[in-house]
């Protein structure tokens, strides 16, 4: 997964969104929220909620804790 980041985008969700290859829109769909805010989550503005970073986790097939960046 590290390997799909590139210097400027060291976020973890979207370093996972990328390897899945998945879309901003195609990963928000699929974890129930906007694709601005996925964004927001992927620049750093935002945090999103526990239950929301679960729903990005579970649609990345992903652990929790392996997208969480902090």
């Amino acid at each position: 997964v590290a390997s799909h980041a590139t210097p400027e985008e060291l976020v973890p969700v979207a370093a996972w969104r990328k390897f899945r290859g998945l879309s901003q829109a195609d990963l928000a769909a699929k974890a129930g929220c906007s694709q601005v805010w996925l964004s927001k989550i992927e620049s750093g503005a935002a945090r999103g909620t526990a239950k929301l970073r679960r729903a990005i986790a579970k649609a990345l097939d992903a652990p929790l804790w392996s997208i969480e960046d902090d």
